[in-house]
């Protein structure tokens, strides 16, 4: 579950930007999120002490008591895994800001198609620092860069085998999909049938009701799934394209 923090004291601002994000998680079911709102810093920070970090916080800059900035200080002395997007209606904290390493810096009014690249952004940097598979098998073990896996297919229910873009033999190990689709990115790995996830980024077209990888493998979409995975890959092209 990706954790996501709303700290703005003006309620319509902190309402419009959820509205969008569940707008945006509305259209990407597979992930996994779950919002907090906060009308100050203060309380913002008493959470996150008592409840742990946040991974991605959208934060107003000019707020009653300590502003934006201090409170992310404050936050980065907790920790520095939290990416931060500040939402605010002034452009002259920039340089302040880059004290904390704001992931993003966005002026109000904000339009919905820009939280919604910045907010995917988002998504996919906390993925891609938790970018490596750990396994082991047969008394080695293996560290996968999840950039390289081409798919992952489920054998008998109880093995995986790991296909990778610069190796013609595949790895067997033990585990099952459905972990599996918990640890990678849901932008990028999607579950076609019941026993695979490909990568987005090895596919080389979809084609009715069949997967087509660029090493010439093709795999089957259940029934159930096509209308999602068409759309999911529609979406990653568009992303990946900037449009």
């Amino acid at each position: 579950m990706i954790k996501v923090a709303l700290c703005d004291d003006d309620r319509m601002q902190a309402t419009y930007l959820e509205e969008n994000l569940l707008n945006i998680i509305s259209k990407h079911t597979e992930l996994n999120i779950d919002i907090d709102i906060f009308e100050s810093g203060e309380s913002l920070l008493k959470n996150i002490i008592a409840q742990g970090d946040y991974q991605i916080l959208f934060l107003d800059i000019e707020m009653p008591g300590r502003n934006g900035i201090e409170i992310a200080k404050e936050i980065r002395k907790l920790s520095r895994k939290g990416l931060i997007v500040y939402v605010t209606s002034y452009d002259f904290y920039t340089l302040q800001s880059f004290e904390v390493t704001p992931f993003r810096y966005l002026l109000k009014p904000v339009e919905s198609e820009v939280i919604e690249q910045v907010f995917l952004a988002a998504i996919d940097d906390i993925f891609m620092n938790h970018s490596y598979l750990f396994f082991k098998y047969k008394n080695s073990q293996y560290q996968v860069d999840t950039e390289e896996i081409l798919c992952l297919c489920s054998e008998n229910g109880r093995q995986i085998n790991v296909k990778l873009s610069y190796e013609p033999d595949s790895v067997l190990y033990y585990g099952k999909i459905k972990d599996l689709e918990k640890q990678l990115n849901p932008l990028i790995f999607v579950k076609i049938n019941r026993g695979v996830l490909v990568n987005f980024k090895y596919v080389k077209i979809i084609h009715k009701d069949e997967v087509h990888m660029i090493n010439g493998e093709r795999f089957t979409i259940s029934r159930s799934r096509r209308k999602k995975v068409k759309e999911s890959y529609r979406q990653f092209v568009e992303r990946t394209m900037g449009i």
